[in-house]
């Protein structure tokens, strides 16, 4: 398996993904920051739309919770919060 072969994909429109993002570093969310930089997790903001790349499903999941709490916090109602798997072969994300 490659490095970020695991997505999470958080669906918030424009002003929920930057205030999402802008958390990281805060509360309960600052381990997840910690363990982003440790595991060398990526995550990103595309058009409202925050993805969190990682190696494995289990540091995806961790990191799930954590971003979870973070979004119920902010009072953000995510359209879609999914997970997914890259698929080498058929070079696609599985959902």
């Amino acid at each position: 398996m490659g490095r970020d072969d695991w997505r999470l994909r958080i669906e918030l429109g424009e002003e929920g993904a930057g205030g999402l993002l802008g958390r990281l570093g805060l509360s309960e969310a600052h381990e997840l920051a910690r363990d982003l930089e440790k595991h060398r997790i990526e995550a990103s903001d595309d058009g409202g739309t925050v993805f969190v790349y990682a190696d494995s499903s289990l540091e995806l999941e961790r990191a799930r919770g954590v971003i979870e709490r973070e979004v119920a916090e902010l009072e953000l109602n995510p359209l879609e919060i999914v997970s997914g798997h890259w698929l080498h072969d058929e070079e696609r994300w599985q959902e």
